[in-house]
């Protein structure tokens, strides 16, 4: 019998970091979960992400959320960093 790897598909209120996200993250992290994130979930992220910028902090704000974002799901970092220039590597 084969092992069957664990994997979870987190969405985007995980990502913009609601309450419990923090946790459940490290919770699944312990269980040796993969978390697994698709491209519409990040796209929506950055959209999320730009608007409360915009909205609460400034635009000049959006690059570190998008870092606090690499810095959740690093195999985007190469991907994003298109967003607001620069080099930001896994």
């Amino acid at each position: 019998m084969m092992a069957q790897s664990k994997r979870v598909v987190l969405d985007t209120s995980v990502l913009v970091w609601h309450h419990g996200a923090m946790a459940l993250r490290d919770a699944l992290k312990s269980a040796r979960v993969e978390v697994v994130y698709f491209d519409c979930v990040v796209n929506e992220t950055i959209s999320v992400l730009a608007r409360r910028a915009r909205e609460r902090k400034g635009p000049s704000e959006f690059a570190a959320l998008l870092d606090q974002l690499v810095s959740r799901v690093p195999v985007y970092g190469p991907i994003l960093s298109h967003f607001v220039g620069g080099s930001r590597e896994p």
